[in-house]
């Protein structure tokens, strides 16, 4: 996850990821920080055990998000 500001590792988060009509609550660890080369802080999260229906609304995201990007 990218922030303007560190988050400190242990960290709890509630996030709220969504795609279209499917959001999802997921809550999760901040488990690495470092900063970029923009300046902008980037967050490793280990989501909680996610059940079926949070793990195919995450991978829906993951992909849209994915094409988004360029190499």
């Amino acid at each position: 996850m990218q922030t303007h500001v560190p988050l400190p590792i242990g960290q709890r988060l509630m996030l709220s990821v969504g795609f279209r009509d499917n959001i999802v609550e997921l809550g999760g660890e901040v488990v690495h920080c470092v900063d970029d080369e923009t300046g902008m802080s980037r967050s490793g999260i280990e989501f909680d055990s996610l059940d079926a229906d949070q793990a195919a609304k995450l991978a829906t995201f993951l992909e849209a998000f994915s094409a988004t990007k360029t190499p």
